[in-house]
């Protein structure tokens, strides 16, 4: 994954298949190892008035359908107003994703 633009506040983190990450909403103090690789943006504070982005460049591994995990949790997590989506599918933090399939062909 390469980051080709973004204007949140913080240095994004990268999170290696293996690391160490929090889960179930709890930031650090429940944790899981991840399963794949991912990137976190932030932005402290989070301005009212600030429309936040990220532009990434994927370069899959293989062919074939490639799924992208995308969800939005505000710190600190006080209710499920603190995050979207509520509801559906759950990946590998127990945390709510939306899912996105992109089919990959070869050049």
């Amino acid at each position: 994954m390469k980051i080709t633009d973004n204007n949140f506040t913080q240095t994004p983190l990268r999170i290696a298949q293996g690391d160490n990450i929090g889960s179930s909403y709890k930031g650090l103090a429940g944790t899981t190892v991840a399963k794949y690789p991912s990137m976190e943006f932030y932005s402290r504070p989070w301005n009212s008035d600030v429309a936040y982005h990220a532009q990434l460049q994927i370069r899959p591994p293989s062919i074939g359908i490639f799924v992208i995990l995308v969800k939005m949790v505000a710190l600190p997590h006080t209710a499920d107003s603190s995050h979207y989506p509520q509801v559906g599918l759950k990946d590998y933090q127990q945390e709510f994703v939306e899912s996105y399939q992109v089919k990959v062909k070869s050049r």
